[in-house]
């Protein structure tokens, strides 16, 4: 499955992709913003990618030019509620302009109008400003109780999406 819209192209994640996302994952650059930020060894990663549900859990390599940059998923789908993640390891690709929207947006409308998804959440760290002031641009908004929560989840719906995202759809289709 892959999925293409704002210039961005999203491709499932496959077990060929497992090995190069763990390097990924273990680079200070990304692990920084992960709550787990243990080492992960081959055993373990081929372990976790064996337990995913390919009807709860999508993950998709991010890919910009053709060039694979980072991840993005959907996972642990329930009662129309998916939990939102991304992170990019490619450091100058984060430079590019709107790159992380083209990304958010590809995935957050395939989750809420093909997956026909109610709300979507997002754990984020409370020392991850950059994410925190992403997401609430987004319309993302803070859970009741989590100010003092060092994984703070946030959570967002159609209505507020189509409302906050238009302007800047807006921008990335000019």
């Amino acid at each position: 499955m892959e999925l293409n819209s704002y210039g961005i192209r999203l491709k499932r994640l496959a077990y060929e992709d497992i090995e190069m996302l763990r390097l990924w994952r273990n680079s200070e650059f990304v692990n920084q913003y992960m709550e787990f930020r243990g080492h992960i060894t081959i055993e373990m990663q081929k372990k976790w990618f064996s337990n995913l549900d390919s009807d709860k859990d999508f993950y998709f390599v991010i890919y910009s030019n053709d060039y694979p940059i980072g991840l993005t998923e959907i996972k642990n789908i329930i009662d129309g509620v998916g939990n939102l993640g991304i992170f990019i390891a490619d450091e100058v690709s984060l430079k590019i302009p709107m790159l992380t929207y083209k990304v958010i947006f590809t995935i957050i409308d395939f989750s809420l109008y093909k997956l026909n998804l109610v709300k979507i959440k997002a754990s984020i760290l409370k020392n991850n400003i950059r994410a925190i002031r992403f997401n609430e641009s987004l319309g993302f908004k803070l859970l009741d109780d989590q100010e003092e929560i060092k994984n703070k989840i946030y959570e967002l719906d159609e209505k507020t999406y189509d409302q906050r995202s238009k302007k800047i759809k807006n921008i990335i289709l000019r």
